[in-house]
């Protein structure tokens, strides 16, 4: 059953009577930590204007994605939130000894964990964990993608967005984009996610030099050929 994140944070922060969500990671995040919790933001941002966001990332951020995040128009994630009453949405932390603001955790009213890890520790109001090859692939998944895009059809054309950072975190944890037929089948299911983003206004070359990608023109050539793919799926 699909992990139904809109009606999960939409009640928890009605039943608390919150208008602000604080986001976090781990500690020195790597790319799928901040593409998933950057990610997040700009969703509930568009979705849910109503709601005060503010994401949190510890400043040594990798080198490739703070490339990005500075870059950002909304947020600044590397200031810690002073807010007073909040709920807290945390990504890719198994653990929480590796939580990154874990004083911002203990403080919340309530909490959602998303993570791909096997070793998760099942901490959280709720915890929706589900082994994968990225955080940012389950974040992808249990968004509505089809809100988003109505909600933002003008913050669509602002880099990055939604679907920038979640595309960073997918090509974070998986590494490229080689030929599907050789993958197993979860590794077939990232790359055909890695796809469907890239549809969503993501700018593809642009993600991958900010990851540092060693051949842009072979990423997209391989881009191309799972385009294909997908449609005969």
């Amino acid at each position: 059953m699909k992990f139904e994140f809109d009606k999960v944070f939409c009640q928890m922060m009605e039943k608390c009577q919150l208008d602000t969500v604080i986001l976090l990671g781990h500690i020195n995040p790597d790319g799928d930590a901040s593409g998933s919790v950057m990610g997040t933001a700009h969703y509930i941002h568009a979705v849910y204007p109503q709601y005060q966001v503010y994401p949190y990332l510890e400043d040594t951020l990798d080198k490739g994605p703070k490339k990005m995040v500075t870059k950002d128009l909304l947020f600044d994630p590397f200031m810690l939130p002073t807010e007073e009453r909040y709920a807290v949405i945390v990504c890719d932390t198994a653990i929480l000894k590796r939580l990154a603001g874990r004083e911002i955790y203990e403080n919340a009213e309530a909490s959602i964990v998303i993570d791909h890890h096997a070793s998760n520790e099942g901490y959280g109001d709720v915890n929706y964990t589900r082994v994968s090859e990225a955080c940012a692939e389950n974040v992808y998944e249990i968004l509505n993608w089809n809100s988003w895009k109505n909600a933002v059809n003008e913050e669509r054309q602002l880099h990055p967005n939604a679907a920038d950072y979640v595309y960073m975190g997918i090509l974070h944890d998986t590494g490229s984009l080689p030929e599907l037929g050789k993958l197993p089948s979860r590794r077939q299911r990232s790359c055909l996610n890695l796809v469907w983003i890239i549809t969503m206004s993501c700018r593809q070359c642009t993600m991958i030099r900010c990851m540092i990608c060693r051949n842009v023109d072979i990423f997209s050539r391989k881009y191309r050929e799972l385009w294909i793919t997908s449609l005969l799926l």
